[in-house]
């Protein structure tokens, strides 16, 4: 497997034995892997580069699913780092981080995701300490953070 910040997994491989015996096993399994792999931001990230969707779609429908994809920069990739610290810079509380090995799944009822890295890092000050940190930010993309509209709507 790929090491460093490069995007190439790293420690990420680590998990593979595991998932290799769990797929050559007669377990009842929840989902296939691909569809487990699928909620990995690891692999959306991937697939959010030029090229990456196109290598499994034809043009046009690539084009459609990256137009509803988030922006996203890897903070392991130095451009995309320097890309990502401009933007924070501009404004600070406009993006959230989240740790690109966990799954998009799951809650706090069911597991402390703080805890195993899976929290989202929101904030300028937290924001500029994950930056600074080059061992832990390797791990974490960051996205524009979602605004829903307002309306006028007024209660009971």
């Amino acid at each position: 497997g790929g090491g460093g910040g490069g995007g190439g997994g790293g420690e990420a491989w680590g998990e593979w034995p595991a998932v290799e015996a769990i797929e050559r096993s007669r377990a009842v399994m929840s989902s296939p892997l691909g569809c487990r792999l699928a909620h990995r931001r690891l692999v959306q990230h991937a697939l959010r580069r030029p090229g990456g969707l196109e290598a499994f779609l034809e043009r046009d429908e690539a084009a459609r699913l990256r137009a509803v994809l988030p922006e996203q920069w890897h903070l392991g990739e130095t451009r995309e780092l320097e890309e990502a610290s401009a933007l924070l810079d501009a404004e600070p509380d406009g993006y959230v981080a989240k740790n690109m090995l966990r799954p998009r799944t799951g809650s706090n009822a069911t597991q402390d995701r703080h805890a195993t890295g899976g929290g989202i890092v929101a904030g300028g000050d937290a924001l500029r300490a994950l930056l600074a940190d080059e061992v832990r930010r390797r791990w974490y993309v960051v996205y524009r953070r979602g605004r829903p509209p307002k309306h006028q709507a007024r209660g009971p």
